[in-house]
């Protein structure tokens, strides 16, 4: 780290003062004698003037350059303070360690009020602390959106992380979790739990007849199907390649296989739309279902009705076969 230099009090600005935002409308005679105390601080690039966690008891009003705030050194800065802003305020009105590190983004010239000489400019003038009190608001304001932008993009990470992109399903990566949260869910509330398996008929064939975006074109339909059959608190999952699964709570197994029935008869009855103009030829489903049983597992729970869904396929397609 650089070592940081102070220049004498000769050399701060006085005319232009007046003009910064933190003196907007403040009578400068009457502040005059306090900032005689401050003292000018010049920074070199990279230089750090706060680090986070450390005591800091200054506010540093920018008089050249721009700073960088950020709350890791290695994560990019949710702020850059320039010309007539402040840094370091909230600590020195909190009187806690700083929130977070400061860096000088280019050379930079910066006046230095400590804690004592900011409560006196405070009392002295009514205006230096209203303004101080918008610079401050505006920070947090900025810093309170960066952080719901981070949050909007941490969700979407996580949608994406547990959404199947083609089809809008939740995903593998998404089950792992969520299928023996659902099944201890509904044995703590002696609720049935079941289970739908569902495999379009064919699918390699239809593929290499009409090509892989009419095969997307039938995930996306049958998926649509899937959404439309099942209801609001069941869950729709593209278990892999053209497999899908759903998860039916509080559904016994005569429920279930209902549900698929009907999920089966929509596949065969809906046609299959690339474009609102191009029609392409139907699929068909088979589906396997079954229930809970006891305390099982999920892996035990997923075995059953893979068995369930082969017997579908071995017995001719296009049908539902429960375990």
């Amino acid at each position: 780290m650089q070592e940081t230099s102070h220049n004498t009090t000769q050399e701060i600005p006085w005319a232009s003062l007046s003009a910064l935002r933190l003196f907007d409308r403040v009578d400068m005679e009457a502040v005059h004698p306090l900032l005689k105390e401050c003292s000018v601080r010049s920074l070199h690039r990279n230089e750090v003037l706060i680090e986070r966690n450390q005591e800091n008891a200054s506010l540093f009003l920018i008089l050249e350059g721009v700073l960088r705030i950020h709350l890791d050194p290695k994560s990019p800065a949710i702020a850059t303070p320039g010309a007539g802003e402040t840094v370091g305020e909230l600590s020195v009105l909190d009187k806690r360690r700083a929130s977070a590190t400061v860096i000088a983004d280019c050379d930079c010239r910066l006046l230095e009020l400590d804690e004592t000489l900011v409560w006196l400019m405070v009392h002295a003038s009514y205006d230096f602390g209203r303004n101080l009190l918008i610079l401050l608001s505006e920070r947090i304001r900025s810093v309170n959106g960066v952080v719901d932008r981070t949050m909007q993009l941490q969700r979407e990470y996580e949608f994406h992380a547990t959404v199947d992109s083609l089809t809008g399903l939740y995903n593998r990566r998404w089950l792992n979790d969520a299928l023996a949260l659902e099944m201890t869910r509904c044995l703590s509330r002696e609720q049935p739990f079941s289970v739908l398996m569902a495999d379009i008929d064919e699918f390699k064939g239809y593929n290499d007849r009409h090509g892989h975006l009419a095969g997307d074109a039938v995930l996306q339909a049958v998926a649509a199907a899937v959404r439309g059959t099942i209801r609001d608190q069941d869950m729709g999952v593209r278990f892999g390649g053209e497999e899908f699964l759903m998860l039916l709570p509080n559904a016994d197994r005569e429920q279930a296989a209902r549900v698929a029935e009907r999920l089966v008869d929509n596949v065969r009855r809906n046609p299959v739309r690339r474009q609102e103009d191009e029609t392409l030829p139907g699929v068909t489903i088979s589906i396997g279902v079954t229930s809970m049983l006891g305390r099982e597992t999920s892996r035990a729970l997923l075995e059953r009705v893979d068995k369930a869904l082969y017997r579908a396929k071995h017995e001719g397609r296009d049908r539902v076969v429960v375990a």
